[in-house]
């Protein structure tokens, strides 16, 4: 008695194949073996996952690779999440808190809180910018602000505030936002947090890995392919980043290059074609 291979096990076994690649894309504090390691377990756990395109699973390991995340972890760094038979990254509020912290360029990590109903709340915008949010002892209500705050080193702390109008506005034109088992339906807290965290530091000099996860985040979310083109920017403060964007897109587009093509679009054998030489001998 046989046994076939299993969907899973094939996954699996392109991931182990995949190690050289992975270990290039890898910053340094994540050594390939984990990385693969996590893969493996994220797969075993999820069975829709198993059932995705292999290369879409193989893209966004290495893309999780590239900006240094631990995908589907208790770290909440990113989640590879699939949507039919394609598996796509979603940076997760804590991965964008990391990747801004990391940049070097804030006093201590960004972070967001939500402010429900019955917490007490005030805030003012102008010259003499106020934060002030006392949460409930009781029942807290629902969710009705939610806020992100960040101080750049050096500098005065900053904030934005949205309303449950405006994460509802933005949560419609997110295409992947309803239905069962998307982010905003499972972790909805969460996605307030991230949403408001991107918005501030759209204001603030963060490094490349930042913004790119901001974009490719921004892309999961509105159904496009997630791929990462030049940013175009103002780098005149950090003379670096545009090298180190530069150096970052080719990492992954390498990355990618050598991963193994979907069978549906791999080249098919021409029925009509000339046959090789050696082919056309045999036929004689």
């Amino acid at each position: 008695m046989t046994t076939g291979i299993t969907p899973l096990n094939n996954i699996l076994s392109l991931v182990d194949k995949m190690r050289d690649q992975i270990a290039t894309a890898l910053p340094r504090h994540i050594t390939p073996e984990r990385m693969i390691r996590i893969t493996r377990t994220a797969l075993q756990k999820n069975s829709q996952l198993a059932a995705c395109e292999p290369r879409s699973i193989l893209e966004a390991v290495v893309t999780a690779s590239v900006l240094g995340l631990e995908p589907n972890t208790p770290l909440g760094h990113c989640y590879i999440i699939p949507y039919g038979k394609l598996a796509q990254l979603q940076i997760g509020y804590r991965g964008l808190v990391d990747l801004a912290y990391r940049s070097g360029a804030l006093r201590n990590p960004p972070y967001a809180e939500i402010v429900y109903s019955n917490d007490k709340f005030v805030y003012e915008l102008g010259l003499k910018r106020k934060l002030r949010h006392v949460p409930a002892n009781g029942p807290r209500g629902e969710m009705v602000y939610v806020y992100a705050v960040a101080q750049m080193k050096g500098g005065d702390p900053h904030f934005v505030v949205l309303s449950r109008a405006e994460i509802e506005d933005l949560k419609r034109r997110c295409v992947k936002a309803s239905g069962a088992g998307t982010p905003w339906t499972e972790w909805e807290p969460e996605m307030w947090k991230k949403t408001a965290i991107k918005r501030l530091c759209k204001l603030l000099p963060l490094s490349i890995e930042f913004r790119r996860a901001e974009i490719l985040d921004s892309q999961a979310e509105a159904g496009e392919p997630q791929e990462l083109e030049p940013i175009d920017a103002d780098w005149s403060e950090v003379r670096s980043e545009p090298q180190r964007a530069e150096s970052l897109r080719r990492r992954l587009a390498r990355a990618k290059e050598e991963l193994p093509q979907p069978e549906h679009e791999q080249k098919p054998q021409d029925a009509h074609a000339e046959p090789e030489p050696d082919q056309a001998e045999q036929a004689d």
